[in-house]
């Protein structure tokens, strides 16, 4: 069997190598145990992954049969109950959970009232503001035992926006006393009268 050389190489090209001698190369073979040990790896890395993002996600808070808080955690501003506390979220947010905490450790509010706004159509952001702000202060002396223009207590409240109006139905307004000298460390400020 003869072989004829290649021809020259097109001008600025490098000639083409000629082809192999011999039999191909055999096939590459896999260690089934290699295979089996990076696959068990594989998961365990994955496993710990997974672990490690559960483990960083907020606990949500537990409640007992009475539906009090009894273990610190994150509670649905949509899951907010009268007598709830919790720490106030950063101001200017749209408030999805807030930190609920037991009552009888320091938090920044006490949940004391919630009622909704009577409409169909969104009135405008501005309105419902203004019936939050109305209605909370309206209902807070009958919490704190005295008006709210002489109380040194103030109200935060959680009023729906537009988008959640529209897309869930939402009309509720939840009303919370808070302390503006800092953590209130006592159980509840009902009855409270300052």
């Amino acid at each position: 069997m003869s072989q004829q050389p290649p021809p020259p190489p097109p001008p600025g090209q490098y000639p083409q190598s000629p082809p192999p001698y011999g039999p191909p190369p055999p096939p590459r073979k896999t260690n089934p145990v290699l295979v089996i040990a990076l696959v068990v790896v594989g998961v365990l890395v994955l496993g710990g992954i997974v672990a490690a993002v559960i483990a960083g996600l907020p606990d949500d808070a537990e409640r007992d049969s009475s539906g009090e808080i009894t273990n610190g955690g994150n509670v649905s501003a949509f899951d907010l109950q009268e007598g709830d506390c919790f720490d106030l979220p950063k101001p200017n947010d749209e408030v999805f959970d807030v930190n609920g905490v037991p009552c009888e450790q320091p938090h920044d509010a006490e949940v004391f009232s919630m009622f909704n706004i009577e409409s169909d159509d969104f009135p405008g952001q501005q309105a419902v503001i203004r019936e939050a702000q109305r209605g909370c202060t309206s209902r807070f002396g009958d919490f704190v035992g005295m008006p709210y223009q002489k109380s040194r207590l103030e109200v935060q409240y959680l009023y729906p926006t537009e988008q959640s109006w529209n897309a869930q139905d939402d009309r509720e307004v939840v009303c919370s006393v808070t302390d503006p000298k800092g953590k209130i460390t006592v159980e509840t400020l009902e009855g409270a009268k300052h």
